[in-house]
């Protein structure tokens, strides 16, 4: 069954392939490819609905839209598409589960999509910082983590938050730090969301030092 889901969908629709900035096979969308042209309607009606909304939007919703004409989509491969959807737009979807932000799409967040995907709730994040300011972070975060980060807020946020779980348990509870660098490491430590984190957190700790 698996071989048939990837053949007749993800395969059928060009959806997993090699990425050159990556150097990885990984989930994307390319809004050239005519194979892809069903799938990119589907994401761009997920995409008006979610922009149209002002709270985030919950995958009992997304399904709603997408059950009706022209895309008469069926429960059964909701939870699939859905997940592609996820997957295609990480640059630019925060994807949350009971209120929590899901910092990376594992196992068991995919085996929770499948199940109660009404408990998801997603929103598109803008970005408000220049482009030369989150390349900035990304790089510096790069350095750090030995992994690509996207110049994005959530792939900066999600880059710092598994920054922090790699940190020695030292540096998660020492003093011997400065003033700026403690409060930025302790809202690191309770944040929830990635995105409030590099749109408010930071600019409010950091001030000038972040914006420049």
């Amino acid at each position: 069954p698996e071989k048939t889901i990837f053949k007749s969908v993800i395969e059928k629709h060009n959806l997993h392939s090699f990425i050159s900035d990556s150097g990885t096979y990984g989930f994307e969308l390319d809004q050239k490819s005519r194979k892809q042209v069903p799938i990119l309607k589907l994401w761009q009606s997920a995409d008006a609905l979610l922009e149209s909304s002002e709270e985030a939007t919950n995958g009992q919703t997304i399904f709603e839209n997408w059950r009706k004409p022209p895309f008469g989509l069926k429960r059964g491969v909701f939870p699939l598409i859905l997940l592609l959807y996820i997957l295609t737009n990480r640059h630019k979807l925060a994807v949350y589960y009971e209120g929590v932000y899901q910092v990376e799409i594992s196992p068991i967040t995919v085996e929770w999509l499948i199940k109660r995907p009404a408990d998801f709730t997603f929103s598109l994040v803008a970005h408000e910082e220049t482009e030369e300011q989150l390349n900035e972070l990304a790089k510096w975060l790069s350095r750090f983590t030995g992994s690509l980060i996207e110049p994005t807020p959530l792939g900066i946020g999600r880059g710092l938050k598994k920054l922090q779980k790699n940190l020695p348990k030292w540096a998660l509870n020492t003093r011997l730090l400065s003033a700026k660098t403690l409060q930025f490491r302790d809202e690191l430590k309770k944040a929830h969301d990635p995105v409030d984190l590099i749109h408010n957190k930071m600019p409010s700790i950091f001030g000038q030092e972040f914006e420049g």
